[in-house]
């Protein structure tokens, strides 16, 4: 009795994490659409959110600021580095060159989506392009 109840309990155990690891990739997980590389999100622009062509991202106190820019499909995004550190900006698809103080870095963006960015020398910093 106890070997069936043991043999039980391990298939439960065996069972639950499987299915917990699926649930946990399909989570994590998304088609890189028509963009090669992209990890894009669907998003639904709220009332309240200015939609630009272009934006611009001030590199500064280790931060990314604003944090998070919504553009319009085809719009550009041009990133400034305003501290002394160097930075770069890394998307899941690469990343930019290495920024110096003063140097800037552009990127177009042609499908709709959210594209999470970090820094790839200090990846506690983190940014997001939401394209509409």
């Amino acid at each position: 009795m106890r070997k069936i109840r043991a043999k039980n309990s391990m298939t439960l155990a065996i069972v639950g994490a499987i299915i917990f690891t699926i649930i946990l990739v399909s989570g994590c997980t998304s088609s890189p659409g028509d963009q090669s590389g992209y990890q894009a999100r669907g998003y639904t622009s709220p009332d309240n959110v200015e939609v630009t062509e272009t934006a611009g991202v001030a590199i500064k106190n280790f931060e990314f600021l604003p944090a998070e820019v919504t553009i319009s499909k085809g719009g550009t995004v041009t990133w400034t580095n305003e501290d002394s550190a160097k930075h770069d900006i890394k998307f899941s698809d690469g990343t930019s060159p290495l920024l110096g103080k003063g140097e800037s870095y552009s990127k177009s963006f042609e499908i709709a989506g959210t594209f999470d960015y970090i820094c790839g020398i200090h990846p506690y910093m983190k940014g997001k392009v939401i394209v509409v």
